[in-house]
């Protein structure tokens, strides 16, 4: 374990090698080994094997490697490399449970064994395209959740290739399953949403209660502005002014909130804002 910074640090190009050497990442990757290793005792995964395979999903995408989910990286490491049993312990936590998850989205069990069977494939084999999948899971979210997000996935693109063969009534749990995206994006997505419309409430709380009306009346009512301006006496082009000001303020604030709220990297944070600043008035409409 005397080599873990050196390990890390190998995988990365030099800029980004620069960045993450600080005085404190020997002992942090010290203590987020120790936690996977705490977590699965009977696990057999090096603090060297564990350090590298970190660096090298570090060096593939922005993520803070402090906020990681220790055990869950630990074990999806161990799997992918073939410890008998962190193996069976992925069977038995993390691909068991998916039968029951996903019939509560269909019906239909022998698409759900397929996804099964498909999802599990390629948690652990790779093509020409793409690694496997736990080759690029990087603990952000929980490795449940994230194993779901892929299962939905999967189902998806099974029941598009044969609609008429799904049960009626069932269509319908597809339509929020993305056709594209990173599942553990959009796991964060999930995870975060319920920080996301609290800042947005208190962002909120902060204006003006002239301001607050504004946005009520344009957001929630669904006035336009000429219905808007004979209220306030003044003309529609103020109003579009003061709207969009509005908009700009709220948009600043809860971003500027959720920088300092979610310790993620700076292009995570900015994929996330990209899906989450568009519900922004849905947000809004909630609270007003």
């Amino acid at each position: 374990m005397d080599q873990l910074r050196e390990h890390f640090l190998a995988c990365l190009p030099e800029p980004l090698r620069e960045h993450e050497d600080t005085p404190e990442l020997d002992a942090g990757l010290r203590e987020i080994w120790s936690s996977g290793q705490a977590s699965h005792p009977e696990v057999k995964l090096s603090a060297d094997t564990f350090a590298k395979a970190l660096g090298t999903r570090r060096s593939e995408r922005e993520f803070s490697w402090r906020e990681i989910s220790a055990p869950d990286f630990f074990l999806a490491v161990a799997a992918l490399e073939n410890d008998p049993v962190a193996a069976r312990t992925f069977e038995a936590t993390i691909v068991g449970p998916l039968a029951r998850k996903l019939a509560a989205v269909t019906r239909d069990t022998e698409m759900v064994e397929a996804t099964i069977r498909t999802v599990r494939e390629s948690m652990f084999v790779g093509t020409d395209k793409r690694k496997p999948k736990l080759a690029v899971y990087t603990g952000q979210v929980p490795l449940s959740a994230w194993m779901l997000l892929v299962a939905k996935r999967e189902l998806a693109s099974l029941a598009r290739k044969k609609p008429r063969e799904i049960p009626v009534g069932d269509a319908h749990e597809f339509d929020d399953q993305p056709a594209v995206g990173d599942p553990e994006l959009l796991a964060l997505l999930r995870a975060h949403r319920g920080v996301f419309e609290q800042v947005v409430e208190r962002a909120l709380a902060d204006l003006e209660p002239s301001d607050r009306d504004l946005l009520r009346w344009s957001i929630k009512e669904g006035a336009s502005i000429d219905t808007i301006a004979p209220r306030l006496g003044i003309n529609r082009a103020t109003v579009a002014r003061r709207l969009g000001r509005l908009r700009e303020q709220l948009a600043g604030t809860v971003r500027a909130e959720l920088r300092t709220r979610l310790r993620i990297g700076s292009q995570t944070f900015d994929s996330l804002c990209s899906k989450m600043m568009p519900e922004l008035d849905l947000s809004l409409s909630k609270v007003l």
